[in-house]
C-alpha cells in the first residue's frame, strides 16, 4: 500500500512541477520574455479577472512553497524506502 502511495506522491510531485513551470513563464518579466506570447492581460481576459498578474504571483508562491515541501517528503521518504530495501535484500 506505501509503494503505491508513494508513486501517486511522485506523479503529483511531477504534475506539480509541471504546472509551476507554466505559471511561471505566464508571468510578466522586465524584459517580456514568453509572457509576450499570452501576457497577464490574456490570462485576466480568459480566466475573467483584472489582477491575473497578483493572482499569478501568489500562486507562483504557492506553487513553489508546496514543491519545496514536497521535495524534502520525497527526499525522506525515497531515502527510508531506499534503506528498506537493502534491508531486504541483504
Amino acid at each position: 500500500m506505501m509503494d503505491i502511495l508513494f508513486y501517486v506522491f511522485v506523479a503529483a510531485y511531477f504534475l506539480l512541477c509541471l504546472t509551476m513551470v507554466m505559471v511561471i513563464l505566464a508571468q510578466e518579466g522586465k524584459g517580456g520574455g514568453l509572457s509576450g506570447i499570452a501576457g497577464t492581460a490574456a490570462i485576466g481576459e480568459t480566466f475573467g479577472f483584472s489582477g491575473a498578474a497578483d493572482a499569478l504571483r501568489k500562486w507562483t508562491r504557492n506553487f513553489a512553497i508546496t514543491f519545496f515541501i514536497m521535495t524534502f517528503v520525497l527526499t525522506f521518504w525515497g531515502e527510508s524506502r531506499t534503506k528498506s530495501l537493502e534491508a531486504k535484500f541483504l
